[in-house]
């Protein structure tokens, strides 16, 4: 493993959205459903080893109102180099060169991953002004009635 790294402003190819996400054990998709997933982003940018995606991000939502910072992935082993603050970095020019700027850009930060988040000024939730983020899977969804 070398210690240099490069970004592109691109998205991963499917095989790669799905060897990333294979690394950090956030499941197995399909090639089909890595596709479909990335065919649905605004845009993204991926970090390279030489040819190997080593990190990526991708950006989803309406690219007016709304839109939401999805799969930070940096394989386990690239950690701790700057490739994550590199890849934001990237996202985050990419964002301010395609978007409003009174876009509202959220995420959901995975488990103990605030202060890298909140270093790019991310506001944790709940605070004052707003209630907790949620989420659920779709097989897990109820129709709001109580049993």
């Amino acid at each position: 493993m070398s210690l240099g790294f490069t970004i592109k402003a691109n998205l991963p190819t499917a095989r790669e959205f799905q060897a990333l996400r294979s690394t950090v054990g956030w499941g197995d998709v399909s090639l089909e459903q890595a596709y479909s997933a990335l065919t649905g982003s605004l845009f993204g940018v991926t970090a390279f080893d030489g040819d190997t995606a080593i990190g990526m991000a991708r950006v989803i939502g309406d690219g007016v109102i709304n839109v939401y910072i999805q799969d930070v992935v940096i394989a386990p082993e690239y950690r701790g180099q700057g490739v994550g603050k590199a890849v934001m970095q990237a996202l985050i020019t990419q964002m301010k060169h395609n978007l409003p700027t009174n876009c509202t850009v959220g995420l959901m930060a995975a488990k103990d991953q605030d202060d890298f988040y909140t270093s790019f000024s991310f506001i944790p939730r709940p605070n004052a002004d707003y209630g907790a983020g949620m989420f659920a899977k779709l097989a897990d969804i109820t129709d709001g009635t109580l049993s």
